[in-house]
């Protein structure tokens, strides 16, 4: 092989090894400042590119048939932008909102609001926030979103935060990031966890932790089997999942009973 042309392809894998190092690096916490400046950076322009009234995807609506019809108290995790707050609300539920991104909450304000619809708005980080007992009757979350806390104890965790602030037989949706590809070779994957290690940083890190693109980071999920653990372990109780691998992504119904 041409020298110049081996040089080259080393240098390519190279580059794609030093990009994949951030997800090792940085903390939870710096993961989540990541994805809020780079939303905040685009929020000015999301309702201009995004349709706020376009409703639900099909793989969201496919979810929604699963969800009991009764309207009440909503939460929405990764609510900037209006899109699924618009669609609640418009269904009769009391929606309240959460986004890292206050320019994100910001777009979705004006976008209710140009609609006569209302909302509560809260600026905060999912993997973390709280509320009081019993405060919501459904938790929904935009897509993906499950899947951009990173550590299996920190999602767990946020589960049964979840659970605690719905009331009985209240319901949650996840998203989720789903593509086995994700994960690295055992030799790459040992280099990951040792410069966690080293540079006090993603000290949980999986195989299957990713940056997308250069926008946020993620957790891909290997299989529903790895999904259901985690479920189980919140004790909520699993009413439907669906995966749709070729999309790299799914989504699933959980009950507070």
């Amino acid at each position: 092989m041409n020298l110049r042309i081996r040089f080259a392809q080393l240098l390519l894998s190279a580059g794609e090894f030093l990009t994949s190092l951030p997800v090792a690096v940085l903390r939870p916490a710096d993961m989540g400042e990541w994805a809020r400046v780079r939303y905040d950076r685009s929020s000015a322009t999301w309702n201009a590119l995004n349709d706020p009234d376009k409703g639900l995807t099909s793989d969201e609506q496919a979810l929604w048939e699963y969800v009991p019809r009764r309207a009440g108290r909503m939460l929405i995790l990764g609510g900037g932008g209006g899109r699924e707050a618009i669609f609640f609300a418009r269904q009769g539920w009391q929606v309240t909102a959460l986004d890292i991104s206050e320019g994100m909450l910001a777009q979705a304000r004006g976008a209710m609001q140009a609609r006569g619809l209302q909302m509560e708005t809260m600026q905060g980080d999912l993997a973390t926030f709280d509320a009081p007992a019993q405060s919501f009757d459904a938790i929904w979350t935009s897509m993906f979103l499950y899947s951009l806390v990173l550590g299996r104890a920190r999602r767990i965790a946020m589960l049964r935060r979840l659970r605690a602030m719905l009331s009985p037989g209240g319901w949650l949706v996840v998203s989720f990031h789903l593509d086995p590809r994700a994960q690295v070779s055992p030799k790459k994957n040992r280099a990951r966890r040792l410069l966690a290690r080293l540079t006090f940083g993603n000290c949980d890190y999986q195989n299957g932790d990713i940056l997308f693109g250069t926008l946020e980071f993620r957790h891909a999920f290997v299989s529903e089997t790895e999904l259901r653990a985690e479920f189980d372990a919140s004790g909520l109780t699993t009413l439907h999942l669906s995966a749709f691998e070729k999309m790299m992504r799914g989504g699933a119904v959980l009950v507070n009973h």
